[in-house]
């Protein structure tokens, strides 16, 4: 079926047993772009198999920045044949990049591109990390791709109760490094102190890491950080991620102390982009508009 297509997950996963069982053999070569480095996707595509890149602001021989007219470049560059497949992931931080239109008309040669070569492009996409009305545009672009039914995971519905990840051991949080500096209600985040460059390393790091990543945060950005050897460079993209979640802690707190001004699903989709670190700022002033207009 050559063409766009998304697929309602992020879960890496589910998104490759879907591709397996829904295309099989019929898949030449699998061209993978993914916001995660290329050693974590060798758990689902076997090197010979296609080719990787990593979606990345870092530069290196197999990076592709997340900027529609790069990509676009890439994707031309490395032109699929007949019965390849793509998938590319991140679909969100392009809309957040360049912007709804561009990614859009992106999306529109795509498919040109596709159909008059025959390969198919699969998005995975988590819906609740679009506006509704840029979700709408895309999904007449890219019809969703249904998962047999045999392949979803019979997994409990998101309630309120299940959106609450668990809390940091005290312990952890007890550490030099590693303390608290207050709580907030919100009952799964809390701000921790930062880290200064001197005594900075990769253990800490490593630690920090473990810390937000159990309160549920999204460190995809920062996972290059532990294979930087300098650690000025690793510091500063830490200081940059700090200063998102920092923002990010006090914006949740916000939207939990006006919880009865919001939606639920208005809940779940910002709780969704902060956790994900996705447009943090807008997404914070978002929620102080609301609060302040209703």
């Amino acid at each position: 079926m050559p063409g766009l297509h998304t697929l309602d997950t992020v879960d890496q996963n589910v998104v490759f047993d879907v591709i397996e069982r829904t295309f099989g053999s019929e898949i030449h070569l699998l061209h993978c772009n993914s916001r995660r480095p290329m050693r974590q996707l060798l758990r689902y595509v076997a090197s010979n198999r296609g080719g990787m890149w990593w979606i990345s602001e870092h530069e290196g021989a197999n990076t592709v920045a997340p900027d529609t007219n790069l990509l676009s470049e890439h994707l031309k560059r490395h032109l699929p044949s007949a019965d390849d497949l793509v998938v590319i992931e991140s679909l969100d931080w392009f809309v957040g990049r360049s912007g709804a239109d561009e990614t859009l008309a992106m999306l529109q040669s795509f498919d040109r591109l596709a159909r008059e070569q025959g390969f198919t492009v699969v998005f995975p996409v988590e819906p609740l990390a679009m506006e509704k009305h840029v979700w709408a545009r895309i999904r007449a672009l890219a019809p969703h791709l249904p998962m047999p039914m045999d392949d979803v995971t019979n997994a409990p519905a998101r309630t309120e109760d299940s959106m609450l990840l668990d809390k940091p051991d005290q312990a952890e949080l007890d550490e030099p490094g590693g303390t608290a500096s207050r709580r907030i209600e919100h009952p799964t985040v809390v701000h921790l102190t930062s880290l200064p460059e001197a005594g900075f390393n990769h253990t800490v790091l490593g630690k920090r890491m473990l810390q937000w990543k159990r309160m549920g945060f999204d460190l995809t950005t920062l996972e290059p950080a532990m294979a930087m050897n300098d650690l000025h460079q690793a510091h500063t993209l830490y200081t940059e991620i700090e200063s998102q979640i920092k923002r990010c802690v006090d914006a949740l707190r916000r939207l939990t102390e006006h919880r009865e001004l919001f939606a639920v699903s208005e809940r779940e989709r910002f709780d969704y982009r902060l956790m994900n670190l996705i447009d943090v700022q807008e997404t914070a002033d978002s929620i102080e508009d609301r609060i302040s207009s209703r």
